[in-house]
């Protein structure tokens, strides 16, 4: 058992913080809704819903 379980808990938030860090879904004329998000050992899954105004062309 860990000395400070805190400290588990604290570097989980960070991680997650900095996965979800809105920066990183900001694109023009995209918006995205988070509906789910779980948490396990070694695995964070996210399910979402996108709105795409238009995909770009290459």
């Amino acid at each position: 058992m860990p000395d400070n379980p805190g400290l588990g808990e604290q570097a989980l938030i960070n991680a997650t913080s900095e996965i979800l860090n809105l920066s990183n879904f900001d694109l023009e004329g995209m918006t995205l809704r988070v509906k789910q998000l779980e948490v396990e050992t070694d695995k964070l899954t996210l399910q979402a819903e996108a709105y795409v105004e238009q995909i770009p062309s290459a």
